[in-house]
């Protein structure tokens, strides 16, 4: 390739004077700089400034930071630039510009403040106000939350996904350490007043300088931006795979660009549904396992750039991304279902009640998320019509139980799921049919685990270990757990393949959170929620009425073998609930023949 380019030394003041708008495609990455990055940034600038101070004692000319490379791209005398290297750090530099600008406000120090917001926002030539960054991801909580001096809009505007959340803590961190308090524990503005402070770290900013490298072509500037990031693996892979796919499509005269965007657009979209905010990381390195390798985060871009390689056809590499993105689009689609499944998401039809249930315990009660990787390709398969619904369920109790013996129970390292569930799901997505499906599921799910069975005496010992408080809080991981083995013990006993809905938790003997023998699993026992109501507070003599109008077989049970049941009685009630659910729902979901 012919690299066409300019590269200059320049300053964060010279580049914010010499264009009027920075403009962050929508197929970049999200604002994503955690605390530690953008805090050390901040405390740089103070801390050269205190270097400065420290050598000559006297002047506050500030000395130069330097902020690093950016890659721009754009007709030379634009005003306007495209941002294919820096969004980051220029969006870290935009919230301090304008966290100052707030702070010289609310001094009294208007035209100080003024003069610093320009490096946010100005006016035209028209008059009209423009934001220096413009992010089509971000907008409008960027240009509200950010780009605005006007707190009344500020406390309105509410952070939707994670992208808003970091800038909003960006900001509101920013905003926070150049108090007047926070200033003073720095030896920089010993002897400088609050608003020279202010002045001290603005001109510092704006004095920090750069390499500006510039293109008209904006496939040499991914390039560049593949070349200068690559090697060092500074950036997480996902950006650099997204940079090659797009530079692919730079200046597309049929419209590639435009629809690889919106493809780009639609994957984060799906990932922001349900509130759940998926990472766009998170969710592309486990379709990549799922699909095509076992790889580590760092090792993900030259896996994709293995995976894709061009022929001599001038299009072929185009119509490979092009076909990718449409599986991403459709992938990240079916990832939300699972992380978040709705009964609707299958037309509410009841039979598939057990999937959802099975992938809400998965993903919220039992504490892995390997396990992702292989029902992305579950539910490919069942899409395909490569699985049977029954088979599906079947699968997915097999996990629910596995997870839970060696887990939760057997308290085994998590490390052995991702290399086998990746095999798996990689194998099962190359089935022609049902029955190589089933096969490979026999030989290489149940099979290939079994010699990770937990002992019983174990897995009993953890299991009458297990607690439930009303009174804690519902996201408490002891209380999800103990309410998730109440519930299968009951649809056990009542034969059914998904949980009873009118069930709700009752203590046998009323719940005393200082007593923690009471909040034991021995003392715990589904019952329906009106009768869980009346019995109340109630003594077990008292509730055992209540208990028979239970239609729980559970229950009829309990009352008909316990004619009175005391504190002391709670510990054998555990055991014999252990033994109850290794052997009538551990070996059956396992496959245990023994």
């Amino acid at each position: 390739m012919n690299f066409n380019f300019e590269s200059t030394d320049t300053t964060i003041k010279n580049l914010f004077k010499k264009y009027t708008q920075f403009r962050i495609p929508v197929f970049q990455r999200d604002y994503s700089w955690s605390p530690s990055y953008y805090n050390q940034f901040l405390d740089d600038i103070i801390t050269s400034l205190e270097s400065r101070s420290g050598s000559t004692g006297s002047s506050d000319s500030p000395k130069n930071y330097f902020v690093g490379t950016m890659v721009l791209s754009g007709h030379k005398g634009a005003t306007t630039i495209d941002v294919v290297d820096g969004q980051q750090r220029l969006t870290v530099i935009t919230i301090l510009f304008s966290a100052i600008s707030k702070r010289l406000d609310e001094i009294g120090e208007k035209k100080l403040s003024e003069a610093t917001f320009r490096y946010v926002q100005e006016e035209d030539d028209n008059g009209e106000l423009i934001n220096h960054l413009q992010s089509d991801s971000s907008s409008p909580f960027f240009d509200v939350f950010v780009q605005s001096l006007d707190d009344k809009y500020k406390e309105e505007e509410q952070a939707s996904t994670l992208e808003e959340e970091s800038l909003k803590k960006t900001y509101t961190d920013f905003y926070n350490a150049l108090s007047p308090d926070d200033l003073k524990k720095h030896s920089a503005f010993n002897n400088k007043n609050y608003k020279n402070a202010l002045i001290l770290i603005r001109d510092q900013l704006l004095s920090a300088t750069l390499i500006e490298i510039t293109t008209t072509n904006k496939s040499s500037a991914y390039k560049i931006f593949e070349i200068l990031n690559a090697k060092g693996k500074g950036l997480a892979s996902i950006d650099l795979i997204k940079n090659s796919i797009f530079e692919k499509y730079y200046n597309d005269k049929g419209g590639l660009e435009k629809l690889a965007s919106k493809k780009w657009e639609k994957i984060q979209t799906h990932l922001r549904e349900r509130n759940q905010n998926i990472g766009l990381l998170t969710f592309y390195r486990q379709y990549w396992l799922s699909k095509y390798e076992r790889v580590t985060n760092v090792q993900l871009y030259d896996s994709f750039k293995r995976n894709f390689i061009d022929s001599d056809q001038a299009d072929s590499l185009k119509d490979q991304y092009m076909k990718f993105l449409s599986d991403l689009v459709e992938e990240s689609k079916e990832y939300i279902k699972i992380v978040h499944p709705l009964l609707d998401d299958y037309d509410n039809r009841q039979e598939y009640k057990p999937v959802v249930e099975s992938l809400a315990s998965l993903y919220n009660v039992l504490g892995i998320k390997q396990y992702i990787v292989l029902v992305l390709a579950l539910m490919y398969l069942k899409k395909a019509d490569l699985i049977s619904l029954q088979k599906l369920k079947e699968c997915l109790r097999f996990l629910e139980s596995f997870v839970f013996m060696y887990t939760d129970m057997g308290k085994g390292q998590a490390n052995i799921y991702e290399a086998r569930f990746s095999h798996l799901a990689i194998k099962l997505r190359r089935s022609k049919n049902k029955q190589e499906t089933n096969k490979i599921i026999n030989d290489d799910l149940y099979d290939n685990l079994k010699s990770k069975r937990v002992d019983g005496l174990l897995f009993t010992d953890n299991f009458t270990r297990l607690t439930y408080s009303k009174k804690k809080d519902k996201g408490d991981a002891d209380n999800s757990l103990a309410k998730y083995v109440v519930k299968k013990i009951s649809s056990a006993y009542q034969g059914n393949e998904s949980f009873q809905e009118e069930n709700s938790i009752e203590h046998i003997i009323n719940e005393n959170p200082s007593d923690l023998q009471t909040l034991n699993i021995g003392n715990l026992i589904a019952l329906e929620t009106k009768l869980n109501g009346d019995a109340g507070d109630s003594s077990y003599t008292q509730k055992k009425d209540i208990y028979s109008k239970s239609k729980n077989k559970q229950v009829r049970k309990f009352i008909d073998e316990n004619v009175s049941f005391t504190k002391d009685d709670i510990s054998k009630r555990a055991k014999n609930l252990a033994t109850y659910y290794y052997e009538n729902i551990m070996k059956k979901d396992l496959k245990y023949l023994d």
